[in-house]
């Protein structure tokens, strides 16, 4: 069955980390007690502010996402047998990507950066 996340809400499978590293080192299950991996299942389409505006979130569906802990607690929502969590999207930590991937930020700060260094090259 489909999900769907309303506004800001992010709807998120939990990941097991795995016990060992690639190069084999076993990793004790409280190394990181105060955080937990998840994969984005559904987002809403963003946050409503207060001018009535809305602001679109920056996670996507298929996101790999750090979870803190200290985020209140969350019972899991049961869909078809599978346990899910919903948070608000500033609840998260932040996105993980694969080691090599170009990252550009949401904001355009990278774009503004590179505008300026072209002015100053002229």
């Amino acid at each position: 069955m489909p999900i769907i996340a309303l506004y800001d809400n992010v709807i998120i499978r939990r990941i097991e980390s795995p016990n060992t590293t690639a190069s084999g080192l076993i990793i004790s299950s409280t190394s990181s007690p105060d955080q937990w991996t998840g994969e984005v299942v559904a987002t809403g389409e963003g946050k409503i502010l207060q001018d009535g505006c809305l602001f679109p979130l920056t996670v996507k569906e298929g996101d790999k996402v750090i979870i803190s802990t200290k985020s209140e607690y969350r019972a899991p929502i049961s869909v078809d047998g599978e346990e899910l969590y919903a948070f608000k999207e500033h609840e998260l930590v932040g996105i993980i990507y694969p080691y090599g991937t170009e990252l550009n930020n949401s904001f355009g700060i990278d774009e503004e950066l590179e505008d300026e260094g072209e002015e100053e090259e002229e």
